[in-house]
């Protein structure tokens, strides 16, 4: 199997500015996911759930006033985040699956899904039981993940695509 650097740009076409089951609106800075994954922990894919980098760390759970998991006050690059029946953003509690660009090594991706496989810079991959070490994760639909990593390769990620 052949890996090569994307070093053209990825071009984005664009978002839907609103989740289709809730109408809430939504920015070029969320992307929504299927599920993620890392070495111990996976979320569910029944959830309604989002990446989301804010303007400035001003994040969407935070604009509803939910600061729970946030004790710490660390930075968060990429924040996950669960869309909730009631309307109402909110952090997953049952683990950290937020991101933290300056960590990332690289990014592994095959052009005909939608996983992306983030890998991490040895020793920043986070605690787990263990460290929890690379972080897969399935969008929803392509174009999403094309979006997600025209940001990424903006923020001058390295993005490595695999031949099938």
């Amino acid at each position: 199997m052949a890996v090569n650097v994307i070093s053209s740009p990825l071009e984005d076409d664009g978002y839907t500015s609103s989740d289709s089951s809730s109408g809430e609106r939504l920015g070029p800075g969320d992307w929504q996911l299927h599920q993620i994954r890392t070495r111990s922990y996976a979320t569910k894919s029944t959830l309604r759930q989002y990446w989301h980098a804010g303007p400035q760390g001003k994040l969407k759970a935070h604009e509803n006033g939910d600061r729970s998991k946030d004790k710490d006050e660390r930075e968060h690059d990429i924040e996950h985040q669960i869309f909730m029946d009631s309307g109402q953003w909110r952090r997953y509690t049952n683990y950290d699956f937020d991101l933290r660009l300056g960590d990332i090594q690289q990014v592994m991706v095959a052009k005909e899904n939608t996983l992306v496989v983030l890998i991490h810079k040895e020793g920043n991959d986070g605690p787990d039981q263990e460290q929890r070490g690379h972080i897969m994760a399935q969008f929803k639909r392509r174009r999403t993940k094309k979006r997600f990593l025209h940001f990424l390769q903006k923020q001058g990620l390295t993005i490595m695509q695999s031949d099938p």
